[in-house]
């Protein structure tokens, strides 16, 4: 009797299949792009290069996934269901917002900030306005695993995979709540944080379809993108300790604005404001400590 040997394939396989799909010009940027729809490290995936070892169920989903990705500007996270945010791993789907690494600068300055003015840090209490995949409560959460944590979101399905990643994380601290900003919310704070949404109906028409994938509830605010920024100071300071910190990221091009409505709702409190890595203004904290 014959024996039909299974076609198997190796990772020059995809190598060559990604990159022949069309002209890529910038081959080092698209690289990682694959390591990443591979799950594979730079290392392994070298080191393995020509061995067949990718069973022609694997090889053909790969190819999928990479046809997904070139034709369509599916964003790879929702591919593998996966991002890399604040050096922990995510679990995303699609009608979740995928964590941007903008939004890393947010959870740093939280902590520069607590660490510098709070002399009691261990009783704080956290909430987090719009958590999506959770990204942004539980990596606050890691670091500071004995702050209580309240993290809300109106999309339930979003709350759904973050509950599942902080059990993934195995934390403990952290409550989940569907509310639509405060209207659930009860008691206070220490620290209100938010990544709202803040994207204009205009920019949302020239914007990237990698973003137009993700859910447009999580990136566009009415009011010329300020909407969310008004309803938060606006009933902030009923959820707020009289020692607090506000901190939200923002658009790069909305800090003058911003800084107008913070001294309209926080005229008593000091403001600082924070630029992401390529030197684009995008976080703002207001805070009396």
């Amino acid at each position: 009797m014959l024996i039909k040997n299974k076609k198997e394939y190796s990772y020059q396989d995809c190598w060559n299949y990604f990159f022949s799909r069309k002209e890529i010009n910038h081959q080092e940027y698209s690289k990682y792009d694959l390591l990443s729809i591979l799950q594979v490290s730079s290392n392994k995936f070298w080191l393995n290069f020509t061995e067949k070892s990718l069973s022609e169920k694997c090889y053909s989903k790969i190819c999928k996934n990479i046809n997904k990705y070139l034709d369509k500007s599916y964003p790879i996270p929702y591919l593998i269901n996966k991002v890399f945010f604040y050096g922990f791993f995510f679990c995303v789907k699609k009608g979740v917002f995928i964590p941007q690494i903008d939004t890393e600068v947010l959870i740093e300055k939280t902590l520069e900030i607590t660490n510098r003015c709070w002399k009691n840090r261990k009783k704080l209490r956290i909430l987090d306005i719009g958590t999506g995949c959770g990204n942004i409560a539980i990596s606050l959460a890691k670091n500071k695993p004995n702050w209580k944590f309240v993290a809300s979101d109106i999309n339930k399905k979003a709350l759904k995979v973050a509950k599942d990643n902080a059990e993934a994380h195995r934390l403990k601290n952290i409550e989940f709540v569907v509310s639509n900003l405060f209207d659930n919310i009860k008691g206070k704070f220490n620290i209100i944080i938010s990544n709202p949404p803040y994207v204009n109906k205009d920019e949302y028409k020239d914007i990237s379809s990698y973003v137009k994938q993700q859910p447009k509830i999580s990136v566009v605010a009415r009011n010329n993108g300020y909407f969310f920024y008004r309803k938060i100071f606006d009933q902030a300071h009923l959820f707020l300790t009289k020692k607090f910190l506000l901190i939200v990221e923002i658009g790069y091009q909305q800090a003058e604005k911003i800084i107008k409505l913070v001294i309209k709702y926080f005229s008593q409190a000091k403001v600082s404001v924070y630029p992401d890595r390529e030197g684009r203004l995008r976080v703002v904290a207001i805070y009396r400590l």
